[in-house]
């Protein structure tokens, strides 16, 4: 039988003796390819983030993997020339999660330079967590570039998007003008199915007002669409002269995507408009999405007094756009129109007063039971909850959210003294260390909890990059 990861670790302590430090490593090195072999199962509904709720077995084995840490690069380096693509591809992630250095080139060789569209694109979001440098960058530049070409529908597209999401990320100025190039692209893929020129808009914008020479010239395309891309770049860094497009755009059927460039600008020339469309229910929603972060006492009182009139999906929409203007003079009436509004909206009005952070609503928030709301205004509200067992573990769920230091203490005693540990592992994600990597290996061995296990681990040593391997 294949030895477990739990069988490997009861060796640990003998490992330094070198009558069991070969079988140790022997074992280790046979888990480690008995993992290899099961990366060749796709999951469906496999994600790449560790609580996308993937649950096959290669996605277990890929967490696994990165669980051994350095001890598995080898193996994994070897996985990268396998003929399987799905192996292929857990591979590089179980690399890139990793971190080690060894993989940079291979996985360079492997699949950025795939003549198979689908790697492409794994290939290039694995290199960009390495931070390459020297002449090894130049050559993924140099690659990247050119896979900006690649402009088929399907996954060309999709290959083009993550160049320029890489570049954008790398800050590569030398690729900016072919960036701005995809603008007038209305190709698209079947993941996302968004047109390419619009999904590449806030990729520009990371470079700020760098960007604005390579950019404003698609003001003047006779494609009014491109004209809409081309000024939500601008207003998102910053630039006046997008007001007259966006007033066009938040008036056309490309309102839904430029509302945001517009609630970046913030342009009072664009108030009238956007105070027009909050009348009409069929535009309510754009104007929301235009509006938030608006510092405006003027439109935050509008929209307060709105609220009691509207059904249960606006009201929401509208309370998810006060919360973004930090105003803490709407906080009395928020809570004066409270009882009119319906369960659901009064969840949001809670999460609301959290997210503006007024300690005046600490004693309402505890009335209606809110800890989340109330661990974002004062996290030390929360803690004598943790105390209570009837609200324990909604203690820890909220202080968990907020990431708050004290809690790890707590999550602690509470590993040792359950048989349940199932709602600690998410908390432990957002709060553990890598001294805690350890004692959350040891309920691996529990087919119950290995894979929630499994995931909170990698999800620590993501957050907080803990040591290459956690492995003895």
């Amino acid at each position: 039988m294949v030895a477990t990861l739990a069988a490997i670790l009861a060796l640990a302590p003998n490992l330094s003796h070198s009558a069991t430090a070969k079988p140790a490593q022997n074992a280790q090195a046979r888990r480690i390819q008995f993992l290899i072999s099961k990366l060749n199962i796709p999951d469906r509904n496999r994600g790449t983030d560790v609580y996308s709720g993937g649950s096959g077995e290669g996605f277990e084995a890929r967490q696994e993997l990165i669980v051994f840490g350095e001890q598995a690069v080898p193996a994994l380096i070897n996985a990268l020339s396998d003929d399987n693509g799905w192996r292929k591809v857990f591979a590089t992630e179980a690399l890139a999660e990793i971190g080690d250095s060894r993989a940079i080139e291979p996985i360079y060789r492997k699949m950025v330079q795939s003549t198979d569209y689908a790697l492409i694109p794994i290939g290039i979001r694995a290199l960009r967590s390495f931070n390459p440098t020297g002449r090894l960058r130049r050559w993924i530049t140099h690659d990247l570039i050119e896979d900006l070409q690649v402009r088929t529908r399907n996954p060309g597209a999709y290959v083009a998007w993550c160049a320029a999401d890489s570049l954008t990320q790398m800050g590569e100025p030398t690729a900016m003008a072919k960036i701005a190039e995809l603008l007038p692209s209305h190709d698209s893929w079947e993941m996302w199915g968004g047109k390419l020129g619009w999904e590449i808009v806030p990729f520009l914008t990371r470079y700020g007002s760098q960007c604005i020479p390579a950019v404003e010239p698609y003001l003047n395309s006779s494609d009014e669409e491109v004209q809409y891309r081309a000024a939500s770049v601008l207003a998102m860094v910053g630039d006046r002269r997008a007001t007259p497009y966006l007033a066009r755009a938040l008036q056309s059927s490309h309102a839904w995507q430029t509302a945001k460039a517009a609630s970046k600008l913030h342009d009072d020339a664009l108030l009238p408009l956007l105070l027009k469309m909050l009348q009409s229910k069929e535009t309510r929603d754009v104007a929301f999405r235009a509006l938030a972060g608006y510092k405006s006492k003027v439109v935050t009182s509008i929209i307060v007094g709105m609220i009691p009139s509207l059904d249960e999906r606006d009201a929401i929409q509208a309370l998810r756009c006060l919360a973004t203007t930090g105003e803490r003079d709407i906080v009395p009436d928020l809570l004066r129109i409270a009882p009119s509004l319906t369960t659901y909206a009064r969840w949001e009005l809670n999460s609301t007063l959290g997210s503006i952070g007024d300690s005046s609503v600490l004693p309402y928030l505890r009335s209606e039971q809110s800890l989340t709301a109330m661990a974002e205004i004062d996290p030390l509200s929360v803690v004598p909850l943790l105390r209570r067992p009837d609200t324990k573990h909604d203690a820890i769920y909220a202080l968990s959210r907020v990431a708050y230091s004290g809690l790890r203490a707590e999550l602690l005693k509470e590993l040792n003294a359950t048989n349940n540990p199932y709602r600690l592992f998410n908390a432990f994600a957002k709060v553990g260390t890598a001294e805690d990597i350890p004692m959350l290996m040891k309920h691996i061995h529990n087919k119950e909890y290995r894979k929630d296990a499994l995931n909170t681990i990698v999800a620590i040593r993501k957050r907080l990059r803990a040591p290459k391997s956690s492995l003895p």
